[in-house]
């Protein structure tokens, strides 16, 4: 009866690396290509809307955080509505307007003057920019990096016919 063969730590090393190599690898992918996002959070932003533009021109939130927009003007009354999310509010000069909704859509959504406040108050708009919040692909990538390491593993350690 052949003897079995010797456990070492090196041993127990490369194998725990043959399965964790891949997961690890398929998690940083999965990152670096944006599948996985941050679990949903609060946003807050202060926007000033001044004639004929809100600045920051664009907000970034992802799927399910529960932002809050505090909207302050510099000069005169103006309005602010979302499109998508039915969000409608009017600032008067210098006051503050306090919106809160959670960004339950993904995608692009535009941010409009609903009050006339000149010339140019058509063109007064701004971007809400919901990305996806995509935990799962990260998690698949994890997955399949560790079933690939299992198979890799198997192969190599399979029993051979003498």
């Amino acid at each position: 009866m052949p003897t079995p063969p010797v456990r070492t730590r090196w041993h127990r090393l490369r194998t725990n690396l043959v399965f964790l190599a891949p997961a690890l690898l398929g998690i940083a992918v999965g990152v670096g290509w944006g599948w996985a996002s941050p679990m949903p959070s609060k946003r807050s932003f202060d926007v000033t809307a001044r004639q004929f533009a809100f600045e920051p021109g664009i907000l970034r939130v992802n799927r399910g955080d529960r932002v809050e927009l505090r909207v302050r003007s510099p000069d005169v009354t103006h309005g602010l509505y979302i499109d998508g999310y039915g969000v409608d509010g009017k600032v008067t000069p210098h006051g503050e307007l306090v919106v809160r909704f959670t960004a339950d859509r993904p995608g692009r959504f535009a941010l409009r003057c609903s009050r006339t406040c000149g010339v140019f108050h058509p063109f007064m708009t701004g971007q809400l920019v919901v990305e996806p919040n995509l935990l799962f692909p990260g998690s698949v990538g994890a997955a399949a990096g560790a079933a690939i390491g299992a198979v890799v593993y198997a192969a190599r350690t399979g029993r051979r016919e003498p």
